[in-house]
């Protein structure tokens, strides 16, 4: 019963486009009573927890920072409530799942692993039924499952699973996407290559730029490690020559140029036109909307920012003002207008210098080193891998999609800190072996 309502808790988080099918006035996401049963649930059966004098001091400095936070913008209290209360809520449900498995993080991977291939056949089943005419087979919502503009039903056939679209299929499988190329340098075997493999095709197939930048920061963050010898001037250059060409040819993906294009030149112009922001595609009127927003309530309060939750309210406020007369806002098209469009945008606004510093602080001090030492420890490997892979997430997302209840990013966040806790623990135990076993010799 309990390792299968785990296993569940873990499914739900990657089901938050997942809707009741029936009216109650708004949208409810299923997830919302699955999570309300799981809490209840697992308070009853989780014993007593210990905490860790680090978890003291990284909770008390996020508490001091959102509490001046709040402080300082007493006006957007509501705003502020409205998303702790989400945050608390997702941050509890994270916490209790990972300890309903008792805090057994190769369990917790492994059932990951197997969601992701899931995704993976449903994913690759979209573009094979795209192919023969058939693509209303891959559509999944008819489930409850909000698809969004089902990019695998018209051309060029971007696969997303269940996910509301290619990016968010991207995020999801991410951690994994790393062990899967991992396994393909033999760094791991917790995965077969032939599904490692089957992984990879699919962030490809899903055409999705962060996908691309996803699988460059994969595989990089992979060749330094593993390769001492890539530091050298040559190499560097011939692998920004590579890097170089295979960029050109990503640019010739319908979607990537459309996308490059467009930003490019809003970039280049002295003085954006109302005709460059009509002829934009939906995501770059969105990356350049929610840039000139920020920027402008960046300016107000750099240091703390407009207070948590508050970016919708900057939004109104600033759009009209930052942008020439268009047809997106006269028709009240407020593209990401709740998130920024990424974390590094939403944070800088919201929390200010403080808040981005600390995520940055947050998310480079807890990345695992690569433990070339201890590679023949698989479990210590298996931590390094997974710990990485939710760092290039977290870069992807500082670069776009700001949500803060979305795909289980609290989730997430809890299984960096923990991993580097548990990886610094066996790695200690690893050294202690070491040496004793050399002083027995």
């Amino acid at each position: 019963m309990k390792n299968a309502l785990s296993k569940l808790g873990l499914f739900f988080i990657f089901f938050d486009n997942m809707y009741l099918p029936i009216n109650l006035g708004f949208d409810f996401k299923l997830i919302y009573i699955f999570m309300i049963i799981f809490i209840a649930y697992a308070m009853s059966i989780v014993g007593t927890i210990k905490i860790r004098k680090e978890d003291i001091q990284i909770i008390t400095l996020l508490l001091l920072i959102l509490g001046i936070n709040l402080i300082t913008n007493l006006a957007n209290i509501a705003f502020f409530i409205k998303q702790s209360i989400g945050i608390s809520v997702s941050f509890i449900y994270s916490f209790l799942l990972i300890s309903v498995y008792k805090f057994d993080f190769k369990k917790i991977i492994k059932d990951y692993i197997l969601i992701v291939i899931l995704a993976t056949i449903i994913g690759l089943s979209q573009f094979f039924f795209s192919n023969i005419n058939k693509n209303h087979w891959g559509d999944l919502s008819f489930l409850g499952f909000d698809q969004g503009n089902r990019e695998f039903l018209k051309p060029p056939y971007r696969i997303h699973a269940w996910f509301m679209e290619p990016s968010f299929f991207v995020y999801a499988i991410t951690p994994i996407l790393f062990i899967a190329m991992a396994r393909l340098f033999n760094i791991t075997k917790i995965i077969s290559k032939f599904l490692a493999i089957l992984i990879i095709i699919a962030v490809i197939l899903s055409k999705s730029a962060i996908g691309f930048l996803g699988i460059f920061a994969v595989l990089g963050l992979i060749i330094l490690a593993k390769y001492s010898f890539v530091k050298n001037p040559a190499v560097l250059f011939g692998a920004s020559i590579f890097i170089l060409l295979i960029s050109i040819v990503i640019y010739q993906i319908p979607k990537v140029k459309e996308r490059i294009d467009d930003s490019l030149s809003l970039v280049i112009s002295d003085r954006v036109t109302s005709k460059q922001i009509d002829n934009l595609n939906l995501s770059s009127y969105a990356l350049y909307s929610n840039y000139k927003v920020t920027v402008e309530a960046f300016k107000e309060n750099p240091i703390l920012g407009s207070g948590l939750g508050s970016y919708e309210k900057q939004y109104d406020k600033y759009i009209n003002n930052v942008m020439p007369p268009n047809t997106f806002t006269e028709n009240k098209i407020t593209l990401n207008r709740g998130e920024a469009n990424s974390f590094f945008q939403r944070f800088l606004s919201e929390t200010g210098l403080v808040g981005i510093a600390f995520y940055l602080w947050f998310i480079f001090h807890y990345k695992i080193k690569y433990p070339k030492n201890f590679l023949e420890n698989k479990d210590l490997v298996l931590l390094w891998c997974f710990n990485n892979g939710l760092f290039v997430l977290f870069i992807l997302r500082l670069l776009r999609n700001g949500h803060y209840l979305h795909l289980g990013i609290e989730f997430m966040w809890i299984m960096y800190y923990l991993t580097y806790l548990k990886f610094k623990k066996e790695q200690k135990i690893a050294i202690e072996n070491k040496e004793n076993q050399t002083l027995l010799e």
